[in-house]
């Protein structure tokens, strides 16, 4: 799962998104996404592929609709 993360933040940082934004929300999105594949399929059970097909729900349950270089508050 870690090149799933990698993977996540440096397409957050390719969209514009500053480092520390891109690594934060990445980590956030990571576990949303782990925690929705267990939801599925129990906590022991969870492949890196699981999170990848989970990215775009934890995406739209954060609420991150459309572009994703919205403003974050420093």
């Amino acid at each position: 799962s870690g090149d799933c993360l990698t993977g996540m933040i440096t397409g957050l940082l390719a969209q514009g998104i500053e480092p520390a934004h891109a690594a934060i929300s990445a980590v956030y999105l990571h576990g949303s996404a782990g925690d929705l594949a267990a939801d599925k399929l129990g906590r022991t059970a969870i492949l890196p592929q699981d999170l990848l097909l989970n990215i775009g729900k934890a995406w739209l349950k954060a609420g991150w609709l459309g572009d994703s270089r919205f403003d974050f508050e420093d």
